[in-house]
C-alpha cells in the first residue's frame, strides 16, 4: 500500500467520445468505479476530482456500484470546481487547496490500464523534482503522474495569466518524464477506443 494520496480526475468535457466517458460500463462496473476499485488496492488515499455539475451523478452511480464491493463510500473523498475552463491544471490546483498532501499521485479516469509497477516506478523517481509524469513512444502523459505542492503557487500564477496548456507549464518546472514501452496507455478519447479497451479487458483480463 503506497502511504500518499492518489486522485482520479474526471473533469474533462468528454467531447470526442459524445458522453460522459467517466460513467461508461467498464466490466461489472462504471469507468470511474472500476479505477477506484483498482487505485484504492494500491493508495492508502484516492479522491475524485470533477466539475460541480457531475457531482451528484457520480455520487449516484459510486453508491450503486460501490455497494457491490468491500470499499467503503465515505472514504473516497470528492473534490470539485465548478469553473469554465477545462484545463486540468485547474483541476490540480484545487486538490492542492482542498487536501493536506504534500505529494499527490494523479491519474485521468480514461487511462484503466496502468498497473501499480508503473505507477511506483513513477513515485519512486520523484525526489528530485517537482513532477514526474509517464511517456510511451506516442506521446507525453504528464495527468499520469506525482505532482508536489510546492509549484501550488506557479500553478495559480500560470492560471492568472491565462497559460493553461499542461505542457508549456510543465517546460518551466522541475519536470521528468519517465519513458515506458508498453500497452497500459491506452486512453480512452473515442467511441472506438472504449470498444478496443472493453476487448482488452475480455480478452487479456478475463472479464466480460
Amino acid at each position: 500500500m503506497i502511504e500518499k494520496s492518489c486522485v482520479v480526475l474526471c473533469g474533462g468535457k468528454s467531447s470526442r467520445m459524445e458522453s460522459n466517458k467517466t460513467i461508461l460500463p467498464f466490466g461489472a462496473y462504471r469507468l470511474i468505479t472500476y479505477q477506484i476499485i483498482k487505485l484504492s488496492q494500491i493508495f492508502s488515499s484516492v479522491a475524485i476530482s470533477l466539475k460541480e455539475n457531475k457531482k451528484d451523478e457520480i455520487l449516484r452511480i459510486l453508491d450503486d456500484d460501490i455497494s457491490k464491493t468491500k470499499i467503503n463510500i465515505e472514504s473516497i473523498q470528492i473534490i470539485t470546481e465548478d469553473l469554465e475552463y477545462f484545463s486540468p491544471l485547474f483541476g490540480i490546483l484545487n486538490c492542492f487547496d482542498t487536501l493536506n498532501a504534500n505529494e499527490i499521485f494523479f491519474i485521468p479516469v480514461d487511462y484503466p490500464f496502468i498497473k501499480s509497477h508503473t505507477i511506483g516506478i513513477l513515485i519512486n523517481n520523484s525526489n528530485d523534482c517537482d513532477v514526474v509524469y509517464a511517456k510511451d513512444s506516442n506521446k507525453m502523459h504528464p495527468l499520469i503522474g506525482i505532482w508536489k505542492r510546492n509549484i501550488k503557487d506557479k500553478i495559480a500564477k500560470a492560471l492568472k495569466n491565462n497559460e493553461f496548456k499542461i505542457l508549456d507549464f510543465l517546460s518551466s518546472c522541475n519536470a521528468k518524464s519517465i519513458y515506458f514501452d508498453t500497452l497500459e496507455f491506452v486512453n480512452l478519447n473515442t467511441k472506438q477506443d472504449y470498444e478496443n479497451a472493453l476487448k482488452i479487458l475480455r480478452e487479456e483480463y478475463g472479464t466480460k
